[in-house]
């Protein structure tokens, strides 16, 4: 039962500290040992260690998230064979408590059809499940309440919640009950007896992963916990005038110390940074009395650009200048994007105009891949009888039993005599072409529709509309073809493309499984299933490692900040994308949140938790390189809209 912290501000050293232990420990213990960081972590952890020490590799030390470690225990003690339930296997479900229930809802009784509502109240109930909030300390809450509209959402919160609670209990699994299993089994689990743990990269915890923390020191050898903040910051940390910077980790250490825990701290203060500009902005940068610093600042360099897409070329000439004339390698340099959606275009043009080597660290999703094109054409050829568009959509992912060229000739001859709908199942006449190829291209692609568009208004539920397509899969045989795309890819040195497409069948199939897990019996139309296989679609993030070492890490700058690059650009540092402004976000308004604190219902995110986490990051962000820092912004958009520096 005892929890070492290793205290201390960005650069002051606390990842070495615990890597430089676990390769000590390494060499006296045949312990296992393991080192848990965030997801988005696991790799640049892993690499960073291997790097550092010159290992061959790391056989006896494990680099895992706080989920893989959950499904390690749960495949050791044998409670991994659940029916596990996905988020949008929640979602579906949470559509049939809304359509059920929505006569009894005060609130929310048509808010469910809106786009983004379903997914934003699974959000809440993973957020209320997470931190151990049961429905009878929602009701007390909504007695303790005055507030009518507030009153009356709890209501339904609680309403929504209890059913769902109810349908799952004892035949599904979401993330959140498996974690509970995952606790109740950890000191079972030989694994975790004889294992020495790190945690690292944390900013803050819900109640469900304290309770993990606080099993692990109970049953495993040792326990230690980084915090991003000075030990003095601690006790009394609001007579400290940067003290907003660190709020967030100082609320994390207040929770700990409820755990009935004997915690010892070490504390780690020297700023190892080597640029001295760094050292100024990571200690004064959210000072309200910073330090003025008197000396040449050649390290820093902050511009402003017509546009972003000049703004990128100027970065990366930048980037060039540094690799030539300074001998960085393309790895030391990362670059935080202040809008993604602004900069991704640009940055994949400018970059491959300069040559520049790069990673987009994105999570891509798969609506866009040609399985999932595939699979939402042939719903709606059945949906809206063969309109042109739905039809060619189809026959362009590839899987069709037409050939490119085919198809492309098929189309010009579409476009020319108006073939749509009921036309595909009818012979060309001679009076619109004398070209037989044209005929066959038809009967190829209408041969499989035939029967299947007489009887298709006949499939009630998901079961049977399931079937329909899994039959489609099988005669286009899409999983070879598939197949060979990726050796393709590979072939030609795509391993990007290699990998999403290689992801994206087990994902795919994994909707489907949610799809028949939920909602197998209940019936639907098949306009409605296409909603919900595009929805489950929509839901899945394709993440990709790095194909190669020495590359530019591109990527948002909640993924950037938790790098330590030698040299980080940051793009678009800009008002809009730097300043929240507290913009209130879910089904509950940040004063609402608040209340239910109050009421105690101990949600981890309270109404100001966004500011001091945006804070924090951009603290962590500004001193994470350790040789050079340039800050760009644009003044305006190509749309011609003026925009303003950020007032960081």
């Amino acid at each position: 039962m005892r929890l070492r912290i290793i205290a201390g501000r960005a650069n002051t050293g606390k990842s070495t500290y615990i890597y430089d232990e676990i390769i000590r420990t390494a060499g006296k213990t045949k312990d296992n040992l393991i080192l848990l960081v965030p997801e988005l972590m696991t790799y640049q952890a892993e690499s960073d260690i291997i790097q550092r020490y010159d290992l061959p590799g790391i056989m006896n030390i494990e680099i895992l998230s706080f989920k893989r470690l959950e499904n390690k225990v749960l495949e050791e003690v044998g409670g991994n064979k659940l029916s596990e339930m996905s988020v949008f296997g929640k979602i579906m479900l949470l559509k049939q408590i809304f359509e059920e229930n929505k006569e009894k809802l005060k609130v929310f009784g048509s808010s469910y059809r809106q786009s983004g509502f379903l997914k934003e109240f699974e959000e809440l109930i993973s957020e209320l499940k997470q931190n151990l909030i049961d429905g009878s300390s929602l009701i007390k809450a909504a007695s303790n309440v005055e507030d009518e509209l507030l009153k009356n959402k709890i209501y339904d919160i609680e309403l929504v919640y209890s059913e769902f609670h109810r349908r799952t209990e004892g035949k599904y699994f979401d993330e959140e009950d498996k974690t509970n299993l995952f606790i109740s089994f950890i000191k079972e689990s030989s694994y975790i007896n004889n294992s020495r743990i790190w945690i690292d990269g944390f900013e803050s915890f819900n109640h469900q992963r304290l309770s993990v923390i606080k099993a692990l020191c109970d049953f495993s050898k040792s326990v230690t916990l980084s915090l991003n903040i000075d030990s003095s910051y601690l006790e009394n940390p609001e007579d400290k005038d940067d003290f907003e910077a660190f709020k967030i980790i100082h609320d994390t250490y207040l929770t700990i110390e409820k755990l009935d825990l004997h915690m010892e701290v070490i504390s780690l203060e020297q700023n190892l940074s080597l640029a001295p500009e760094i050292k100024a902005i990571e200690k004064n940068m959210f000072s309200l009395n910073a330090e003025e610093y008197e000396r040449d600042t050649d390290n820093i360099t902050i511009y402003s650009s017509l546009n972003p897409y000049t703004e990128t070329q100027r970065t990366a000439a930048k980037i060039i200048s540094l690799v030539r004339d300074k001998d960085y390698r393309w790895r030391d340099i990362k670059v935080a994007l202040g809008s993604l959606d602004t900069y991704e275009t640009n940055i994949k043009r400018v970059f491959a105009q300069y040559e520049i080597p790069y990673f987009l660290d994105v999570k891509r999703d798969i609506l866009n891949n040609p399985l999932s094109k595939y699979l939402l054409s042939i719903l709606d050829m059945f949906i809206w009888k063969f309109k042109h568009d739905h039809v060619f959509e189809y026959l362009k992912t590839g899987f069709s039993p037409l050939s490119t060229s085919q198809v492309q000739c098929l189309e010009n001859y579409a476009l020319q005599y108006g073939i749509e709908g009921e036309k595909w199942f009818r012979e060309f006449t001679k009076n619109e072409t004398d070209n037989k190829d044209m005929e066959e291209f038809r009967k190829e692609f209408a041969g499989d529709f035939e029967a299947e568009r007489k009887v298709v208004n006949k499939l009630k539920t998901v079961n049977e509309i399931t079937r329909l397509l899994f039959k489609y899969l099988d005669k286009h045989r899409v999983k070879e073809k598939m197949d060979r795309a990726v050796k393709g890819f590979n072939a030609m040195g795509k391993f990007e493309e290699a990998s999403e497409f290689s992801q994206c069948w087990n994902y795919t199939m994994e909707v489907f499984e949610q799809l028949l897990l939920v909602g197998q019996d209940m019936e639907i139309s098949i306009k409605e299933y296409r909603k919900m296989l595009e929805a489950g679609l929509a839901e899945v993030e394709i993440s990709i490692i790095p194909p190669a070492i020495d590359k530019v890490e591109v990527g948002e700058i909640e993924r950037i900040a938790v790098t330590k690059p030698k040299a980080l650009f940051i793009m678009g540092a800009n008002d809009t994308n730097l300043d929240s402004g507290n913009t209130e976000k879910g089904l509950l308004l940040n004063e609402e949140r608040e209340e239910l604190l109050e009421n105690d219902v101990k949600l981890t995110k309270g109404g100001d938790y966004d500011i001091f986490k945006e804070k924090h990051m951009l603290y962590k962000l500004f001193s994470s390189p350790s040789h050079e820092l340039s800050v760009s912004y644009p003044l305006g958009l190509a749309t011609g809209e003026s925009l303003q520096a950020s007032l960081y």
